[in-house]
């Protein structure tokens, strides 16, 4: 069984191969997808693959409407995961970022030393970005299922 720790950065690594460099594409290479690539590398269960097809900002918020989310936050909510304090996140858990007008927060993924994989605004790249505490909206713990 390989350790907690060679887990989590495999699941970041796995993230950043599908991801970096990638242009934005709603329901192709979006900060949702993203999020359950990480979860799916750990055999961790998500309804976020069964959400259906979107295509854009507005078939994105049915899909979540469709699984009884308001918004991302509630939908990480909903897979089960702990939120955390910012300052306790490890390499593989998701984070909050701010996100574009009309919704709560948009997801990364934790690779350490500050440093986060996401969707860049500036140019809608995934790409690793260096939020500063205050864009760190929320945070998640992502464990390996099943937990020992």
């Amino acid at each position: 069984m390989i350790s907690p720790l060679l887990a989590r950065r495999d699941a970041a690594q796995a993230a950043l191969d599908a991801f970096l460099g990638q242009p934005f594409a709603w329901g192709q290479a979006d900060c949702v997808r993203l999020a359950a690539c990480v979860l799916n590398h750990h055999g961790r269960p998500t309804d976020l693959n069964r959400a259906g097809k979107w295509h854009s900002a507005l078939t994105a918020r049915r899909a979540l409407k469709r699984l009884g989310y308001a918004g991302l936050g509630a939908a990480v909510d909903g897979q089960g995961l702990p939120r955390i304090g910012h300052a306790f996140h490890l390499v593989g858990d998701l984070v909050g970022l701010p996100a574009p007008e009309g919704w709560d927060v948009s997801l990364g993924v934790a690779l350490g030393n500050g440093r986060v994989l996401a969707f860049s605004p500036h140019d809608n790249l995934g790409g690793v970005l260096e939020p500063g505490p205050e864009d760190i909206l929320a945070c998640w713990r992502v464990n390996p299922w099943p937990q020992p």
